[in-house]
């Protein structure tokens, strides 16, 4: 490989390196704001639970809106994320189709089989607009739901 491609190689490999890394630091953050809720849901439970609360009609049809409210909240907050993630991978992914053309492909085309093809077309499908087809959003926002629903059992119950 000549000085220039790699320099142009090392270049667009920085470009793609930090699309990447912004998708993986959100997604950092994403899971830290989502055991932060679920541990204060699951303190709340408990202390209503642990205490002699009594809860009256206010309390119990509030804690319903409040726990609709919250699953609302988390789904429309992984949607969000999901965008801008699928916003960074679909640059990430320009990156690597661009080293893929110019570099790859002219300088050692035995790389490009059929496997590599395939990974390329199942990357095309990877983030939907649904946040239920990623499971890691899928599997934050339901874990959401059972606290909340926990929590509605909790205020009923008593």
């Amino acid at each position: 490989m000549a000085d220039d491609q790699k320099q142009k190689f090392d270049m667009i490999l920085a470009l793609r390196s930090a699309a990447w890394k912004s998708s993986d630091a959100r997604r950092d953050a994403e899971w830290r704001v989502s055991l932060g809720l679920w541990t204060a849901l699951g303190a709340l439970i408990g202390i209503l639970l642990s205490k002699g609360f009594e809860p009256n009609c206010a309390v119990r049809y509030g804690g319903v809106f409040f726990s609709i409210l919250l699953v609302v909240l988390h789904y429309s907050f992984a949607r969000g994320l999901q965008n801008a993630n699928r916003y960074d991978r679909d640059l990430a992914d320009h990156y690597d189709d661009f080293l893929e053309q110019e570099i790859l492909l002219p300088a050692f085309p035995a790389l490009i089989d059929p496997e590599w093809l395939e990974l390329k077309e199942r990357r095309k499908t990877r983030l939907k607009d649904n946040v239920f087809t990623n499971y890691s959003h899928r599997f934050q926002v339901l874990v959401t739901l059972s606290f909340s629903l926990c929590l509605i059992g909790v205020l009923f119950a008593k």
